[in-house]
């Protein structure tokens, strides 16, 4: 399958929905993963990080639509991704969709198959959000460590990640 991933452009919002680890296992497991340029930086991973794995850069958002079977999303489509989707994408993000009418009469125009993070639940029974507030968790650490910042001043009195060790000081 081919896998896309685009750059968040809701305001203030700068998650990635595939780390590059993640990234890297779906082209191991025989994928085709594309990540629009630069879509991981606001989460503190460079492109470099991607290709290294495997991962196909696309230069803007138009190229990474046009490749992507299977839209990987963090944050529901706005009016830009909503502009470049089409009936034969999977969409998997969050979507909120009952606090949302407007965007899902939207989505069911383009016609396309939508998956809400919300709704999918793991094999143990937790959602899928457990595995977003690991994520968040990571990305903290990571703004943490780019700012410089001592640990506890932007993530509160976080002085341990699972599986991640002490948050530098």
């Amino acid at each position: 399958m081919r896998i896309g991933v685009p750059k968040e452009t809701k305001t203030l919002e700068g998650r990635v929905a595939l780390v590059p680890a993640a990234a890297g296992d779906l082209v191991k497991r025989g994928h085709e993963v594309w990540i629009e340029k630069d879509a991981g930086i606001k989460s503190g991973f460079k492109d470099e990080e991607y290709t290294r794995l495997g991962v196909n850069i696309a230069a803007d958002a138009a190229a990474l639509y046009a490749k992507g079977e299977l839209i990987v999303k963090v944050k529901e489509p706005i009016a830009g991704d909503l502009a470049l989707l089409r009936k034969d994408h999977l969409l998997f993000c969050y979507l909120h969709l009952a606090a949302e009418p407007a965007l899902t009469k939207q989505l069911l125009d383009i016609g396309l198959t939508g998956v809400a993070f919300e709704t999918v639940e793991l094999p143990n029974g937790d959602r899928w959000r457990h595995g977003a507030a690991s994520s968040r968790l990571r990305a903290r650490r990571r703004h943490l460590e780019s700012r410089r910042l001592r640990a506890g001043r932007a993530a509160g009195r976080l002085r341990r990640l699972p599986g991640h060790g002490e948050v530098p000081a």
